[in-house]
């Protein structure tokens, strides 16, 4: 179950230190907004946090670009620790609209989705 996050969690790309707004997310990946240059099909480590800071959640992981269009990026993630996905977890419950209906989703441990290719057709790129 995605989740709208728009204005409640702000995410880092290590690779090049840059901010961007997360639209949605959910336990098996989100969608960016803003500006930047990503490579559909490439692998980055991202690190996403809470912006009002009230619950002072943060989540360390690694997620493949799936798709780039316009100002939107879609990520899957492929790879975080058993921490980073209790905080993802709890951070889903604490912006969801019906918490108790997304926690009976919620399965015991991380584990990486079947389809990690790029869609044909969506491998641009966007670029500041």
């Amino acid at each position: 179950m995605r989740v709208g996050a728009y204005g409640l969690l702000s995410c880092f790309c290590n690779k090049n230190g840059n901010q961007y707004a997360v639209n949605s997310i959910s336990l098996g990946g989100m969608l960016l907004e803003g500006d930047a240059t990503f490579n559909c099909g490439n692998t980055y480590r991202f690190s996403v946090v809470e912006l009002q800071k009230i619950t002072g959640i943060s989540i360390t992981l690694n997620g493949l670009v799936l798709r780039v269009k316009d100002h939107l990026v879609a990520v899957k993630f492929t790879r975080m620790d058993t921490r980073n996905f209790e905080n993802l977890k709890t951070a889903l419950i604490y912006i969801a609209r019906y918490p108790v209906m997304i926690s009976e989703e919620f399965p015991s441990e991380f584990s990486m989705l079947k389809s990690n290719q790029c869609q044909p057709g969506n491998d641009k790129r966007l670029k500041a």
